[in-house]
């Protein structure tokens, strides 16, 4: 993509392949690229082709943008499935989440999304309360930063907490088979 645009911003003709073929490849290119051949063909005229690749970023653009925002939240009315871990990934997260201090529970589940749905949104749901135990927003929020400094996931993970407020997601998430994982 880099060697492409630079080609492209010399006017030439190679670097349209090269984009085209990075933005083949890797879909996080798609943006970048559309830009760099949207800006090409206006410099040499070719208004029409332009416009084509102008209205395929703004497509793309819209895309991801309601992908974020579908993966930036985590509702009680999100439908969620079995993680599609392999058993050898997920003894490997199983590990790095036990080696944490003050974990009692975790839940692991895959968010059903609508946009970019190829991409795995999961979701970690946690608990720190155990029997005969208070919630404690502290307890929960060291435990929290202690996940997103050592776990590493397998993709996009949102982690919640399921004690407290977020109680319904823990019930949510304990009837569905597999979910649990610690």
């Amino acid at each position: 993509l880099s060697l492409g645009g630079r080609l492209l911003v010399r006017d030439d003709e190679t670097g349209r392949a090269m984009v085209e073929r990075a933005m083949q490849l890797d879909e996080d290119a798609i943006l970048r690229g559309c830009e760099l051949l949207r800006d090409y063909h206006w410099r040499n005229g070719r208004k029409e082709e332009a416009n084509a690749w102008h209205q395929r970023l703004i497509d793309r653009a819209q895309l991801q943008q309601a992908g974020d925002k579908e993966r930036n939240q985590v509702l009680l009315a999100d439908k969620f499935e079995r993680h599609d871990l392999p058993e050898d990934a997920l003894a490997g997260l199983r590990a790095q989440l036990r080696a944490i201090p003050d974990l009692r529970k975790a839940y692991f589940v895959k968010k059903r999304v609508k946009h970019l749905a190829h991409r795995p949104c999961y979701v970690l749901g946690f608990s720190v309360t155990g029997s005969f135990q208070f919630h404690s927003k502290k307890r929960a929020a060291e435990v929290l930063q202690r996940i997103q400094e050592a776990v590493q996931f397998p993709g996009e993970t949102m982690i919640i907490n399921v004690d407290g407020d977020n109680y319904r997601f823990g019930r949510k998430f304990r009837w569905m088979r597999g979910a649990r994982i610690l």
